[in-house]
């Protein structure tokens, strides 16, 4: 079996079938037991089925018949002065115990859980080496290559935590409020390439290679990559592109690391757009075992070098199974073109890069277990108790193989001003299959939330 085949096999799950639909009917009812119960009872609703607000969907999945999900919900000065509060709050204290235990944990994942997983995969690529040697180790010589910018943007490299960071801008003027992209795994800058292009006019629109990706520095040490640091990099970077906040907008691991960014930094955060990755407590609370099967690939990043050996292999083919012909694909012809994958594939063949990218996962499970990692608990608490008071829009894909859209269920009780939209034949990556739906959807959050934001930016 090819390492495209081993990789794609954690994706092959199909994802059921929720699909959201616009609606003109007025709101009737809600997601059992989230949104309506608490509408009734919560100040500031803002409906967006009434005529200042004509966006409404319906949700259709047999276990639920069909629904009105009402996707956005205001909020008062008085919750956001509460929230910022909130945010002050000391991460839980850590023990002794607390180190047993995830220590523990940790140890039981990896025997019940890893070993298996690593065995599997060892013997697919014993079995890759023995009967296809030659193709199995084909690796392309990139390193001459070079790549013509889509359109006309600028390139910094940016001091950070001690930390070289390559960032792409494009809009660049005074006056204009600030537009943070961050990237998802494995990916770089340039998956924000629609956005520079669209959004420039109106924002300084940057996006930057996170650490360990592209031509930012890889720092070698995993802990490197928790999201204690991710985060500080992101307050950082804002700080030295010279402004206080930002529209934060981030992909996948990007994602993960803006919910986390919103917790810890809410002054730096002025409206948060996320896709295709769901809220961590709503992932954590609807985490079932269908996910956990397509989640496998957390369990095999944890072993020390058999990751990237695979994931590299028959020429970086990871990327031609992620773009190209994969379950997991864009759904949209030409989303990602082959020059594009050749971008990706000369990046991830860089000295140390699949090492940091596998990292973060890693990373995630240390802080999640047994490693003491402050930050990390206290945004986990936070954002738990609903801590986040920024406008937040969500755009979710229907046919995300990675990412089931049940993980997006309940996530109004952990964000207080939430619009959520799930894309209609959209695959995981969001920004790049349906660019000009995801961009009607951004700019119409964008303007509709201008006041909110404002609001929440005063209170933070």
């Amino acid at each position: 079996m090819t390492s495209t085949a081993v990789f794609q096999g954690a994706l092959r799950a199909r994802v059921g079938s929720h699909v959201l639909r616009h609606a003109t009917a007025p709101i009737q009812s809600s997601w059992p037991g989230t949104l309506r119960s608490q509408a009734v009872a919560a100040p500031g609703i803002a409906y967006l089925s009434q005529p200042t607000h004509p966006v409404a969907f319906r949700l259709q999945h047999p276990q639920y018949h069909q629904h009105t999900y009402q996707c956005r919900r205001g909020f008062s000065s008085a919750v956001s002065a509460s929230a910022a509060a909130q945010n002050t709050a000391e991460a839980p204290r850590w023990t002794l115990l607390d180190t047993v235990k995830g220590s523990a944990l940790y140890a039981a994942m990896i025997a019940f859980v890893a070993v298996p997983i690593w065995i599997a995969q060892g013997f697919l690529a014993l079995l890759g080496v023995t009967l296809g040697r030659k193709q199995f180790f084909k690796q392309k010589d990139r390193s001459s290559m070079t790549f013509s910018d889509p359109f006309p943007v600028e390139h910094k490299y940016l001091t950070v935590n001690g930390l070289r960071l390559h960032a792409v801008s494009a809009g660049h003027g005074r006056g204009k409020p600030l537009m943070l992209c961050l990237h998802g795994f494995p990916e770089l800058w340039f998956s924000w390439r629609r956005q520079l292009q669209e959004f420039h006019e109106d924002y300084e629109v940057v996006a930057i290679d996170m650490r360990g990706y592209g031509e930012s520095d890889k720092p070698k040490d995993r802990r490197a990559y928790d999201l204690s640091e991710l985060t500080s990099d992101v307050s950082e970077v804002i700080k030295a592109l010279g402004h206080k906040e930002c529209v934060l907008v981030a992909h996948d691991w990007g994602g993960f690391v803006a919910w986390f960014t919103a917790a810890l930094y809410p002054a730096a955060v002025k409206q948060l757009i996320v896709m295709g990755l769901p809220h961590p407590t709503a992932w954590k609370v609807n985490l079932d075992f269908n996910q956990m099967r397509r989640s496998w690939y957390f369990m095999f990043f944890q072993c020390p070098w058999l990751p990237e050996f695979m994931l590299t292999a028959q020429d970086v083919a990871l990327f031609d199974g992620c773009f190209r012909s994969g379950p997991i694909a864009p759904r949209t012809q030409g989303a990602v073109s082959n020059e594009d994958i050749e971008r990706y594939k000369k990046a991830f063949q860089e000295p140390g890069a699949p090492t940091a990218a596998i990292n973060y996962y890693r990373a995630l499970i240390d802080c999640a277990t047994w490693h003491d990692c402050p930050p990390f608990r206290k945004a986990s608490k936070l954002l738990a108790e609903g801590c986040l008071s920024m406008p937040t829009l969500m755009l979710y894909a229907d046919s995300d193989t990675a990412l089931g859209t049940q993980l997006v269920k309940g996530t109004d009780r952990f964000v207080k001003d939430l619009e959520l939209h799930v894309l209609e034949n959209c695959s995981h990556w969001v920004q790049q299959d349906k660019p000009e739906e995801v961009h009607k959807l951004m700019r119409g959050f964008l303007k509709r939330t201008e006041p909110a934001a404002a609001m929440s930016a005063v209170a933070a």
